[in-house]
């Protein structure tokens, strides 16, 4: 482009109608394929960061739903934590009429040993299942939390790259 400039003012000093013509067509050409490369550079650019923005924009709806279905099944959880609490009082209970080893009235009616030890092992096995329902919905709010993980790295990786597109959009049109 410089020595494109160059040899333009040297023919308009050294007065060659012919060769400055030429040589201002050339020029004219050069920009015009410049300008064009740039519009498609730029259209490019813009199209990736279209497409960049909605996958922000899909990730922050995923990351929403998860967030969401992991606050559910805290809900859901609670009921059987409320069971597992109820089953250790009651197990705390019986666990000092087990001691006593003799027929005790509980609400009155009178339970004997061995129908005492069924009920504490009843209590046991509804328990062991509550507790069993608590880790399984554990388990699926830590796999959530790592899903909600991703994604905000995700988006910040993406938002990251958008932020360089525009940097290269400036550089375009300044060009």
């Amino acid at each position: 482009m410089r020595r494109l400039a160059i040899v333009l003012s040297l023919c308009v000093l050294a007065g060659c109608d012919a060769r400055t013509e030429v040589a201002k067509k050339k020029a004219l050409e050069k920009i015009d394929s410049l300008l064009g490369s740039m519009d498609v550079k730029r259209k490019e650019v813009e199209l990736s960061m279209k497409a960049l923005k909605t996958g922000v924009d899909g990730i922050r709806k995923a990351k929403i739903k998860a967030q969401v279905k992991h606050d559910q099944i805290g809900q859901r959880a609670e009921p059987f934590q409320a069971r597992i609490a109820q089953a250790d009082t009651t197990l705390k209970k019986l666990r000092d009429y087990l001691v006593s080893n003799e027929a005790v009235e509980i609400s009155g009616k009178e339970y004997s040993p061995d129908q005492l030890k069924k009920m504490a092992n009843d209590v046991i096995a509804a328990r062991k299942s509550n507790s069993d329902q608590v880790a399984g919905f554990d388990k699926s709010q830590a796999n959530l939390k790592k899903v909600v993980t991703t994604l905000e790295k995700r988006q910040r990786e993406y938002e990251a790259r958008i932020v360089s597109l525009e940097g290269q959009i400036a550089q375009i049109d300044t060009k």
